[in-house]
């Protein structure tokens, strides 16, 4: 699994903030991974352009493969 911490400060035209993003992958069998992903975990309003929000808490379910 991960854990990773975004923080932008200091920016003039958009305001500070941090945003945390946790990824946990489980080997079903030797070849096949289930995956799960969520960005924005705390659900965080921000901007990283002026005018344009980004998007709220995101949760991704995948199955990954090796052949």
């Amino acid at each position: 699994g991960t854990l990773a911490l975004r923080h932008s400060a200091g920016r003039t035209d958009v305001a500070d903030f941090t945003v945390v993003n946790a990824a946990l992958g489980y080997a079903l069998t030797p070849t096949m991974d289930l995956t799960l992903r969520v960005e924005n975990l705390f659900d965080k309003a921000y901007q990283t352009v002026p005018g344009y929000g980004t998007s709220g808490r995101a949760v991704y379910v995948g199955l990954k493969t090796r052949f």
